[in-house]
């Protein structure tokens, strides 16, 4: 009611609180309005509706109880601070009802002058069916590339299957042994459960857990699985950390950007066994000039390069030229790589080795989110 005197004591006879109490309502957004000390001094009753009576208690400090509690110390403190000092803010949150449950608000806030401070005016939009609908794309998308594969899935079970099938029955008439054919089964048996123990991994590989990784450290986290393939496949792998990386760090799952490495590395060593010359493979660390990428793995052999034919069809699922592979590691290093909001690169040229880069990502979240901002 603060706020209606003071209309009514700047516009005598022209604003009836009444007027103001049905406009509020009328307005199809939820308006919250606090005074200069973050108090609970006005709501409409779309506000009621979205976070219930008990939580909106006039004189209470409301924004505390709807916002998250990771996101009051740093996010609602910015989110005052912006609207004091510029007059008002816009943007996406995420808040909770009294019943625990939580949703994504569009929130538009203005300042409003009070006693010796700023009153804040907030108008909420509850937008989590939209970003339902977003969700969905992306799911759909990603059903869309797995929908994709199924006729190679098809092709690549059809054939073991066949050939099982067929020595079988073979088998099955004969009455003299045949271990040939026993020998054949086994080992078209053992193909496929080696194709569906890639397809479970690659279906079900976990969620990312991106937290913040120093550049610098990025050489000494991938030094194992440099020791792994510079063991298992007998080549040399030099490791170049001699450029001066950002302080800003990547915001990556290292687990996952390890795995990804694993399979670009295995592809160069695989590749050095039709190589008549000594594979080596060197990887380097450098800064990104892209405003979304943090840094860039390069990591180049001097095999024999990827002819242009075959070189259209590496990121393909089960495409490979060597045989008893299931051609599935670049395809899940460029998953990974997506997953994170990174890009994985692939340059070659045929009789002059290959070099792949991997573009690692910065810290996406709003600065806002991430550091405390000062009244100015």
């Amino acid at each position: 009611m603060g706020m209606l005197k003071e209309l009514q004591g700047n516009h005598p006879g022209i604003i009836d609180p009444a007027l103001i109490s049905f406009i509020l309502n009328a307005i199809n957004s939820s308006i919250l309005v606090v005074d200069h000390k973050d108090r609970l001094v006005l709501f409409n009753s779309r506000a009621r509706d979205l976070f219930g009576q008990d939580m909106l208690r006039i004189g209470s400090y409301i924004l505390e109880k709807i916002f998250m509690p990771d996101d009051i110390e740093i996010l609602l403190h910015n989110i005052l601070v912006i609207t004091r000092s510029k007059g008002e803010f816009e943007g996406e949150v995420m808040l909770r009802r009294s019943d625990g449950s939580t949703f994504i608000a569009l929130m538009s806030t203005s300042a409003w002058p009070w006693e010796d401070g700023h009153a804040i005016v907030i108008t909420l939009h509850d937008i989590s069916r939209l970003k339902g609908i977003e969700k969905l794309l992306r799911d759909s998308e990603r059903m869309a590339f797995l929908g994709g594969m199924l006729d190679d899935i098809s092709h690549q079970i059809r054939n073991p299957v066949l050939a099982i099938g067929g020595f079988s029955r073979r088998l099955a008439k004969t009455p003299q042994e045949r271990p040939e054919y026993l020998h054949a089964i086994q080992e078209e048996a053992l193909r496929l459960e080696n194709l569906l123990d890639v397809l479970t991994e690659f279906i079900r590989f976990p969620p990312q857990m991106p937290q913040h990784v120093s550049l610098a450290s990025l050489p000494d986290a991938l030094e194992p699985v440099f020791q792994e393939i510079g063991e298992k496949y007998g080549i040399g792998i030099e490791v170049d950390t001699s450029r001066e990386l950002s302080s800003e760090p990547a915001f990556v799952d290292i687990a996952a950007v390890r795995r990804a490495v694993l399979e670009i590395l295995k592809n160069s060593a695989e590749e050095a066994a039709y190589c008549s010359h000594a594979v080596n493979v060197k990887v380097s660390f450098c800064n990104s000039d892209e405003q979304l990428m943090s840094c860039i793995i390069k990591i180049t052999d001097n095999g024999s390069g990827i002819r242009p034919p075959i070189f259209l069809k590496i990121f393909n699922p089960f495409f490979t030229t060597k045989t008893g592979h299931a051609g599935m590691g670049l395809t899940l290093a460029r998953r990974i790589i997506q997953e994170a909001a990174g890009r994985l690169v692939i340059e070659s040229e045929f009789g002059h080795g290959t070099t792949a880069l991997i573009h690692l990502p910065r810290d996406r979240r709003r600065e806002i989110r991430r550091k405390k901002f000062n009244l100015s």
